[in-house]
Protein backbone atom coordinates (compact mmCIF):
# COMPACT_ATOMS: atom_id res chain seq x y z
CA UNK A 1 0.00 0.00 0.00
CA UNK A 2 1.77 3.32 -0.91
CA UNK A 3 1.91 5.85 1.84
CA UNK A 4 -0.40 8.70 2.27
CA UNK A 5 0.23 11.65 0.46
CA UNK A 6 -2.90 13.79 1.30
CA UNK A 7 -2.53 17.23 1.86
CA UNK A 8 -4.86 17.03 4.95
CA UNK A 9 -3.22 15.51 8.71
CA UNK A 10 -4.39 12.40 9.08
CA UNK A 11 -5.34 11.38 13.04
CA UNK A 12 -1.84 10.05 14.26
CA UNK A 13 -0.57 13.81 12.33
CA UNK A 14 -3.47 15.45 14.89
CA UNK A 15 -1.24 12.87 17.80
CA UNK A 16 2.11 14.07 17.15
CA UNK A 17 1.50 17.86 16.61
CA UNK A 18 -0.34 17.71 20.18
CA UNK A 19 2.50 15.78 21.48
CA UNK A 20 5.22 18.27 19.92
CA UNK A 21 3.15 20.91 21.20
CA UNK A 22 2.89 19.71 24.80
CA UNK A 23 6.54 18.55 24.82
CA UNK A 24 7.39 21.99 23.85
CA UNK A 25 5.27 23.40 26.98
CA UNK A 26 7.05 21.59 29.64
CA UNK A 27 10.26 22.75 27.87
CA UNK A 28 8.96 26.30 28.56
CA UNK A 29 8.08 25.62 31.82
CA UNK A 30 11.53 23.90 32.89
CA UNK A 31 13.55 26.66 31.04
CA UNK A 32 11.70 28.88 33.46
CA UNK A 33 12.60 27.24 36.71
CA UNK A 34 15.85 27.10 35.03
CA UNK A 35 16.18 30.99 34.38
CA UNK A 36 14.46 32.45 37.22
CA UNK A 37 16.16 35.63 36.35
CA UNK A 38 14.32 35.79 33.12
CA UNK A 39 11.01 36.43 33.05
CA UNK A 40 8.40 33.78 32.13
CA UNK A 41 7.44 36.25 28.98
CA UNK A 42 10.78 36.60 27.32
CA UNK A 43 11.68 32.73 28.32
CA UNK A 44 7.92 31.92 26.10
CA UNK A 45 9.20 34.29 23.35
CA UNK A 46 12.45 32.88 23.08
CA UNK A 47 10.99 29.36 22.85
CA UNK A 48 8.51 30.56 20.63
CA UNK A 49 11.44 32.18 18.02
CA UNK A 50 13.77 29.47 18.43
CA UNK A 51 10.13 26.86 17.60
CA UNK A 52 9.83 28.86 14.60
CA UNK A 53 13.23 28.30 13.26
CA UNK A 54 11.85 24.65 12.64
CA UNK A 55 8.21 25.11 11.30
CA UNK A 56 9.79 23.69 8.23
CA UNK A 57 11.99 20.49 9.36
CA UNK A 58 10.45 17.37 8.07
CA UNK A 59 11.81 15.26 9.99
CA UNK A 60 9.80 16.05 13.88
CA UNK A 61 11.18 13.20 15.81
CA UNK A 62 14.19 15.54 17.60
CA UNK A 63 12.52 19.16 17.13
CA UNK A 64 11.71 19.78 20.99
CA UNK A 65 15.33 18.64 21.74
CA UNK A 66 16.75 20.44 19.39
CA UNK A 67 14.33 23.76 20.40
CA UNK A 68 15.21 22.89 24.61
CA UNK A 69 18.98 23.16 22.96
CA UNK A 70 18.70 26.21 21.33
CA UNK A 71 16.12 27.83 24.11
CA UNK A 72 19.01 27.11 26.43
CA UNK A 73 22.24 28.21 24.22
CA UNK A 74 19.98 31.58 23.98
CA UNK A 75 18.36 31.87 27.45
CA UNK A 76 22.45 31.57 28.74
CA UNK A 77 23.64 33.90 26.39
CA UNK A 78 21.69 36.84 27.79
CA UNK A 79 22.24 36.07 31.25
Amino acid sequence: MPPIRSTKETPMAVDKTLDEDHAIAEIAERLKKQFPQTSPQAVDEVVGQVRASFVTAKVRSFVPVLIEKAAKSRLTVAR
